[in-house]
Parts: structure tokens; sequence; C-alpha cells
């Protein structure tokens, strides 16, 4: 398992962007445009080296960003990680194929509820 980072909710994807890249030194290294919402990904490493910081500005911001976000990690194998959580009885999302990105995420959440994205690199 490797801890890729976190991803945290915004009101304001720019004004983010700015405090982040300005204040505290990361460099933006993609942004990407989804149904659900706009992202930034930030990386101390201006190559885009892990961990990340990804900034989210949902298209519904219901709950955000009052909520935190979720933590990413990246598994080796989606599927198998999606069969022991449902072993335990934990919630887990639908599998999502992201062929331009080359990964497979699921959302899910630990023992305590908090969100976890799990993403499966190529």
């Amino acid at each position: 398992m490797q801890v890729i980072g976190a991803a945290i909710n915004v009101r304001d994807l720019d004004t983010s962007v700015d405090f982040y890249t300005t204040v505290l030194g990361l460099h933006e290294i993609r942004r990407n445009q989804l149904e659900t919402m706009s992202e930034a990904t930030l990386s101390a490493d201006p190559a885009g080296g892990f961990p990340v910081v990804v900034l989210a500005q949902l298209a519904d911001p219901t709950g955000a960003p009052g909520e935190w976000g979720r933590v990413v990690l990246g598994v080796d194998d989606v599927d198998q990680v999606v069969d022991a959580l449902r072993a335990r009885g934990l919630a887990v999302g639908d599998t999502i194929d992201v062929p331009s990105h080359g990964v497979r995420i699921v959302l899910a959440t630990d023992p305590d509820g908090h969100a976890l994205e799990l993403v499966q690199l190529p």
C-alpha cells in the first residue's frame, strides 16, 4: 500500500490553489474537470511525485467544505481490497475505471466511517 495523499473539499478552487502554492510552497501538477467536481492536484515535488494533496471544488457543495475530504491510498489490486472491505461489512462504492489516467478507483469507508479513496495505479 502506498500513501498517495489527501483530498480536501474547498469552496473556491483558484483561491485554495493560490494559498497552497504561494503560502505553503506546493506545486500545481494537474487540473481535472469531472462531472461532479473540479480538482487540482498539488505536490511538494514539482515533477509530481507522491504524496499529493488534491483540492476538490464539488459541483454540488452540499456538505462541503465542512466535510474534510478523504484519505487517498494506492493499492495493488482494487478488486482484492473491495472484497476484503465487503467481508468486514464496510461501505464500498462502485469501482470506477478512468482510462484517460490509467487508474481504477473505489470509494469506501474505514471502520470509523472515514472516507477512503483507493486507487489502483497502472
